[in-house]
């Protein structure tokens, strides 16, 4: 059977419908699918495939069916991520390029009223794994099991625009509107982030497990028997596509099955995108992965060639070992970027009265900014590769300002020196030490996140320690377990000064690191924790951190493109000025990838918000036959 296809590209906010090519071509499947189909127990490709199926173009060449992709995690149970990361299947997508938002489930949208409704027509003819059609009632089952406080206590932060949540109506088994309180230019990028989980909802096999559609005592008997105390925790799990492989799903891979420590994924006969010559995706067959415990077991299994194509616990330090055994894994290192900038938070709520308004002071800020050597840390911690970046937007986001990626970013002990002396710290101790303006000797305690930033924290923070020691600030390096740290730094504020990253690209998206809206803002903890609770508890910001605010309720409410920006670019400006937060470098992230495994792009972005290498395309990942 021979079928049109449209592609179809975004034109400004409102994606149109533009026929640039009409390809008359015939579907093809794998050969694992054509002996189903033989058998009688799959439909005919053509009818598996929507009316018009996503095209998406390879990275090198047209792939080769089959195949198994092997790849390793660190927990102590297998993740898969066929949810996000190699199931990226929000209603609307970020391209390849990490910028541009394109059609994928929904083909097509319109944007109303100043930016406070958004319609989406989705793609017809999706089927679910198993064969039943894709409709707008799962996205509306979805909304219901957000609407439900057993299941969802608190609703998501991103469907809430002027402190309310979004309404959401069907309007036809394809088209669907979502309205906002307030214009919300910023909702079709967070989709794109954070929309994945609406379109993973199957209502004809979920419903067996909701209240609305099975009876209380039916509904126990299943939780009972599936060893669960209630209704709502058996829900949680059959509704995960990493957990439950009765689950259908529109992924290109669904869970086959689960062990303790392996997991397995096979293709989704139905899966709704094809290549430019009518191949249908993904190329590769099956998807295992293996549970190792820890990233050091991830890194060593990596390095002797047992995995097909590896970002995630990768460790930068390993790079010269992965190169030098590259060979003999027969695998190749790619660079990735990755939307960092290794930070030191400078807590403006810190609980010392007498830091505090040293922290408080900006020329203490920029001194320690200045006393760092960025240059030796590169070449001592990164090999090199890394640039120094002061912590601001990246070179690909909508706000970049290339002034504010360099300011005092440059090794100038000299002038640290003189500006601590202008504020008053010129005593000092026995051992060298400045002293504060109570007389005692000027000491503060870094607290790093264990990992996480390329390198050893240990390395990096060490070497900080050294260059504010150089300028007369006593440093010590505080070591602790990740949640331990999450706790004291993203929940309690009770660090006095804290490192990890920022991100630079997309911040918007994840705004916390330059803007103070919950407590996980780590330079301004008791703000962010004021402004979640609506004043409810935390510190009432003043001055610039209240501007900050100012202007980000201008960006979120935008009525427009330009407005938006500005809005952005003033916050950055006021973090130029300010530095609460002290950027160090930006680094890259080595992927490795099996010689054989194509279709994996030589640049792209290891980032969490373009759930990469969902982004990438993986379905277009093959392995190549000798």
């Amino acid at each position: 059977m021979i079928r049109k296809l449209i592609v179809i590209f975004l034109s400004g906010l409102i994606c149109l419908e533009t026929i640039t090519s009409v390809l008359a071509m015939e579907y093809k499947e794998a050969p694992m699918l054509r002996v189903k189909v033989a058998a009688g127990e799959l439909p005919p490709v053509e009818e598996r495939l929507p009316k018009n199926p996503v095209v998406v173009t390879p990275v090198e060449e047209i792939g080769q069916y089959g195949g198994t992709w092997h790849k390793v995690y660190a927990g102590s149970a297998p993740w898969m991520g066929l949810d996000s990361r190699f199931g990226y299947e929000p209603l609307v997508r970020f391209d390849r390029d990490g910028k541009t938002i394109v059609p994928n489930i929904a083909e097509k949208w319109e944007i109303k009223d100043g930016g406070k409704t958004f319609i989406f027509h989705l793609r017809k003819g999706i089927k679910w794994s198993d064969g039943v059609p894709y409709t707008v009632d799962d996205i509306m089952f979805w909304y219901e099991v957000m609407n439900n406080k057993e299941l969802t206590p608190a609703f998501p932060g991103w469907l809430k625009q002027g402190g309310r949540p979004v309404k959401i109506e069907k309007i036809d088994d394809y088209t669907i509107r979502f309205s906002f309180a307030k214009p919300y230019l910023l909702f079709l990028e967070n989709l794109t982030f954070q929309g994945s989980g609406i379109t993973c909802y199957c209502k004809h096999y979920l419903k067996q497990f909701y209240p609305q559609y099975t009876s209380p005592k039916e509904l126990g008997k299943k939780a009972k028997a599936g060893g669960f105390d209630f209704w709502f925790q058996m829900f949680t799990e059959k509704a995960s596509v990493n957990w439950n492989p009765e689950l259908p799903t529109i992924r290109a891979w669904r869970l086959q099955e689960r062990g303790a420590t392996r997991a397995k994924a096979i293709r989704n006969p139905y899966y709704w995108k094809v290549d430019p010559t009518g191949n249908q995706l993904p190329y590769i067959d099956y998807i295992v992965e293996d549970a190792l415990g820890n990233a050091e077991a991830v890194n060593m299994k990596t390095m002797m060639g047992e995995v097909d194509f590896q970002g995630i616990y990768l460790d930068f330090q390993n790079y010269t070992l992965f190169m030098e055994n590259s060979e003999k894994g027969n695998y190749r290192v790619l660079l990735w970027e990755i939307p960092y900038i290794v930070t030191i938070y400078i807590n403006q709520n810190c609980k010392d009265p007498v830091l505090r308004k040293l922290f408080e002071d900006r020329k203490f800020r920029i001194a320690l900014s200045l006393a760092i050597d960025r240059d030796s840390i590169n070449e001592f911690c990164y090999q090199g590769v890394g640039i120094p970046h002061q912590a601001t937007a990246g070179k690909s986001s909508l706000y970049y300002k290339e002034e504010f990626t360099k300011h005092y970013i440059e090794y100038d002990p000299q002038k640290a020196n003189k500006l601590l002396d202008e504020i008053g710290l010129t005593k000092r101790d026995a051992e060298g030490y400045r002293l504060r303006p109570d007389g005692k000797t000027l000491a503060v305690v870094i607290e790093p996140y264990p990992g996480g930033i390329g390198a050893s924290p240990s390395d990096v923070y060490e070497l900080v320690k050294k260059y504010w020691e150089a300028v007369g600030v006593k440093t010590a390096i505080k070591t602790q377990s990740g949640s331990l740290w999450v706790q004291r730094v993203y929940r309690a504020g009770e660090h006095q000064i804290a490192a990890y990253v920022v991100v630079k690209d997309l911040w918007d998206l994840n705004p916390r690191f330059f803007v103070p809206v919950n407590a996980a803002c780590p330079w301004a903890p008791l703000c962010g924790m004021w402004y979640e609770s609506g004043g409810k508890s935390g510190e009432q910001p003043t001055g610039d951190i209240r501007k900050v605010l100012n202007f980000w309720e201008e960006l979120v409410s935008a009525p427009n493109q330009e407005v938006r920006i500005q809005a952005g670019q003033n916050i950055l400006a006021l973090h130029d000025k300010n530095l609460w937060q002290i950027g160090l470098l930006a680094y890259p992230t080595p992927i490795v990838v099996k010689s054989y495994f194509r279709n994996v792009p030589e640049k792209a972005v290891y980032s969490w918000i373009l759930r990469a290498p969902g982004y990438v395309y993986p379905e277009q990942f093959f392995i190549k036959s000798k």
